[in-house]
């Protein structure tokens, strides 16, 4: 379900504006409790119906801009998301 979510379905099912979600994705601002908690209810219901693991939503939601993101960037957000989403 993650990999296939537009930044403006995101904003709609988290209640956060598009440019906050795109700000998110491009690096440029950690992901807010109100983002994490929108993800990992949106994990918990891709796990029930897909089996994706933690790692795998968190690989989907960064994909589109890795190039972009600086290793230490993607280092932080996996430790701060895995952190946040049993």
């Amino acid at each position: 379900m993650l990999n296939k979510l537009t930044v403006t379905q995101l904003a709609e099912l988290s209640k956060l504006s598009k440019a906050y979600i795109s700000q998110v994705k491009n690096g440029k601002r950690p992901p807010s409790e109100k983002l994490i908690q929108t993800l990992r209810q949106l994990d918990n219901n891709s796990n029930r119906n897909n089996g994706h693991d933690v790692n795998k939503a968190i690989e989907l939601f960064l994909r589109t801009r890795r190039d972009g993101i600086s290793p230490k960037t993607i280092t932080f957000y996996r430790s701060y998301l895995s952190k946040a989403i049993p």
